[in-house]
């Protein structure tokens, strides 16, 4: 038996536990190895200081790849990162896993070197997202890193734990979803985590991998291969066990890119729910794709089995756009399937995107005419607030040529069309006539942002202008954005530098 610390370095979401750390954790437990679960990530944000207090809001995620920005930030809390290594430290590890994506590299880095130099008899190992595509490994390694899992976790750190080693490429996937344990939701402090208040008690739940769709546009995708998913009796049998030790278990969010992928599994777990006079009362939400083979039926097994919201990536009311996408649906499907889960007394949600590659002003006049059409369908209007962004490792990002797309060295969300009539500003309209129509014709509009819409507006023009070379427009922009946050002084700073003052 081993002694294993797993690590959730900064920065991850805010609502839940790690999804992928509590799996893990469960399949090291249940091969006999000892666990300590460490979300620094989350003890960070819960003891924050106030010139962080926007840092782990989703629109300032690129503050987390900048490694000064993210050393500045763990001096500041250095008795928060001193506990949880002292605690990693009177564990005794002999292996240590640290999750790793884009924005917690920089943090990762720094942790890893501080554990390599504190336990430098524990074996260090890193996985996550960031090993999920091509990536270069040497900067972890050079930290101290010894092990960078590719891939699906969860067999090769009990490989690791076990003493053995794991091929550099990574193990197969998983292909039996239903033979993984339930998830550790227990090792985490669940008083720490910050879920908007209509969630209330919930608990977050990843039943699939991968997606029937192919997106273009679409860069999670890129981590599965395929699509698989548990079983609708696992999915049950998975919540029957979470609400057992949850008395006050209100609601679940699933977070697959998908619930619908495969309709038997749906219409299972639907079955077993709604029989169920405990479980059935719980509130669930799930994203969906438009699929025309989804009757009334289907939408009223779900809305009996506890569904009360779904979201649909519906993303443009254009056919031509869809099919640039690679949506595989008919904007007709759209308006059935919408009506259909209206109907059911399901609330809907429907993201959109503004300005991709190949879109006309034509083509988004339709999509104001989809949202005025389906009006009484739709709960909720989501506007995307990156507005149509070359997402690392989809296809688009890598056939720019093919879309007529000139990047952005600064940011994924600020390319252009070659013809020069896609630009960032030009996107942020479209967005803002959107959100303006939906609210004339009584449509809530989704913010997704954990800041302000104004906030956000304003800097993200800022940054925009200044990295196309255009001071003053950019100081114009950053002024607008410290009138809504004059707490924040890195931008001050920056505003100041741009005015030459």
């Amino acid at each position: 038996m081993s002694r294993v610390a797993l690590l959730q370095p900064p920065a991850w979401g805010i609502y839940d536990p790690p999804t992928a750390l509590a799996q893990i954790s469960a399949c090291l437990k249940a091969a006999g190895h000892e666990v300590l679960v460490c979300d620094l990530n989350i003890e960070l944000y819960s003891r924050r200081l106030p010139a962080y207090r926007d840092a782990w809001a989703i629109e300032r995620s690129s503050f987390w790849t900048r490694p000064d920005d993210v050393r500045a930030l763990l001096a500041a809390h250095r008795e928060t990162v001193e506990e949880a290594l002292a605690r990693v430290a009177a564990f005794r590890p002999d292996l240590i896993g640290l999750s790793v994506n884009t924005c917690s590299q920089p943090a990762a880095i720094e942790l890893a070197a501080a554990l390599k130099k504190r336990i430098p008899a524990a074996r260090l190992a890193a996985g996550g997202p960031l090993f999920c595509v091509p990536s270069d490994p040497a900067p972890l390694r050079d930290a101290g890193v010894d092990f960078v899992v590719r891939g699906e976790g969860e067999k090769a750190f009990v490989e690791l734990a076990g003493g053995r080693t794991v091929p550099e490429d990574g193990l197969p996937p998983i292909i039996d979803l239903d033979s993984l344990p339930f998830l550790d939701l227990g090792s985490f402090p669940l008083d720490l985590y910050d879920p908007p208040g209509h969630m209330g008690n919930h608990i977050s739940l990843m039943t699939s991998r991968g997606c029937v769709q192919n997106c273009v546009f679409c860069g999670p995708r890129a981590y599965w291969k395929g699509f698989r998913t548990m079983s609708g009796r696992r999915i049950y049998d998975e919540v029957r066990h979470h609400a057992a030790r949850r008395p006050d278990l209100e609601a679940i969010e699933f977070l697959d890119l998908l619930f619908n992928g495969r309709l038997e599994t749906l219409r299972e777990f639907c079955g077993l729910m709604a029989g169920d006079p405990r479980l059935r009362e719980l509130r669930w939400h799930a994203n969906l794709i438009v699929r025309p083979d989804m009757d009334d039926g289907i939408f009223r097994a779900m809305r009996a089995a506890g569904c009360r919201h779904v979201t649909f990536g519906i993303e443009s009311g254009s056919q031509r756009v869809l099919d640039l996408m690679r949506k595989r649906y008919k904007v007709a499907d759209a308006d059935a399937v919408l009506a259909r889960a209206h109907g059911a007394g399901i609330s809907v949600t429907c993201n959109f995107m503004f300005g991709f590659p190949g879109e006309a002003e034509a083509d988004f006049q339709q999509t104001l005419d989809f949202l005025t059409r389906n009006a009484r369908a739709l709960d909720t209007a989501y506007p995307s607030r990156s507005y149509c962004t070359l997402e690392p490792h989809s296809y688009l990002a890598g056939h720019l040529d093919e879309f007529e797309v000139v990047p952005s060295q600064a940011h994924g969300q600020y390319w252009r069309s070659r013809d020069g009539s896609n630009t960032y500003p030009e996107r942020l309209r479209r967005c803002e006539e959107f959100s303006r129509r939906a609210r004339e014709l009584g449509i809530h509009v989704g913010e997704g942002l954990q800041t302000s819409v104004e906030k956000d507006k304003w800097l993200s023009l800022g940054n925009y202008h200044e990295s196309c070379g255009e001071q003053e427009e950019a100081a114009r922009c950053l002024s607008r954005y410290l009138e809504c946050a004059p707490e924040d002084e890195a931008v001050r700073g920056r505003l100041a530098a741009l005015k030459g003052v």
